[in-house]
């Protein structure tokens, strides 16, 4: 596993995997850590993947899913002493 390209299931590159934690009971793996080519790490750093974002190993890469997105929206503030409408 160390040294596998890591991508996102929208072709995103991640980095490569530097370390993993394997659950000593079962031999499964649980965590993917993944850093940056030098230059990208000063502004990025490493990434820990859960075991659940995998997708697919194969023999060159790694895909896991991409970070989902929000699914709220924050709340609006009210304006000018108007209170925001309460929901029905």
């Amino acid at each position: 596993l160390i040294g596998k390209t890591v991508v996102t299931d929208t072709k995103q590159h991640v980095g490569k995997v530097t370390d993993y934690a394997v659950d000593t009971q079962t031999f499964i793996v649980q965590k993917l850590y993944t850093e940056q080519s030098v230059l990208k790490s000063l502004i990025g750093g490493a990434t820990a993947i859960d075991r659940s974002q995998i997708i697919e190993i194969t023999n060159k890469k790694i895909i896991i899913r991409g970070p989902e997105e929000r699914l709220y929206k924050p709340a609006r503030a009210s304006t000018a002493g108007v209170p925001a409408e309460a929901p029905a």
